[in-house]
């Protein structure tokens, strides 16, 4: 139902967006594409063909179609846990 991609500083722009439809295609309902850099989220969904949301710090995707009662904050998923404690 859910694919997430994770940019690394190396993936192309052409070559993310064909995993995002190859995703879509082979029967995800959503993609989510996390560019750890910005701090973002990009969410593709297969019934909105021409929608990219794009969800930044301090705002909650919305996880309701696929994942439905859970709250998800963008800067939880970029969170690092302190390596001292």
């Amino acid at each position: 139902d859910l694919a997430v991609e994770v940019v690394s500083p190396s993936d192309r722009p052409d070559e993310l967006l064909t995993r995002v439809r190859r995703c879509l295609e082979a029967g995800s309902d959503e993609v989510w594409v996390a560019y750890p850099g910005y701090r973002a989220v990009h969410q593709y969904r297969r019934d909105e063909p021409g929608l990219i949301r794009t969800y930044r710090e301090g705002e909650q995707i919305d996880t309701s179609r696929i994942l439905p009662g859970l709250t998800l904050a963008v800067r939880d998923i970029f969170q690092v846990e302190d390596e001292d404690a």
